[in-house]
């Protein structure tokens, strides 16, 4: 058991940041077109730390799926209007 737990769990924290910033790599497949299956490679650590990171990362975009979907759909829209206002220019 460590000397410090208060100690060890900022460790911990840190190490979770520090993986988290390292900028993941994201990719997305629709294997079936039916689901998106995403798939984020996380940086090297330890093991423990990077099944923390992964259940933040999966956490937070399950806690924040409605914003996500807002974010998208505003997306769609903008891009929508721009290629509108391109073919009435063009």
């Amino acid at each position: 058991m460590p000397r410090n737990p208060d100690l060890s769990a900022k460790s911990a924290a840190d190490q979770i940041v520090n993986i988290l910033a390292s900028n993941p790599h994201i990719s997305l497949h629709d294997f079936t077109g039916e689901e998106l299956v995403v798939y984020i490679k996380i940086p090297p650590g330890k093991s423990d730390m990077r099944e923390m990171a992964a259940e933040w990362i999966a956490s937070s975009i399950q806690d924040n799926l409605g914003r996500i979907i807002q974010h998208a759909i505003a997306i769609v829209v903008v891009k929508a209007a721009m290629d509108k206002i391109q073919k009435e220019v063009g």
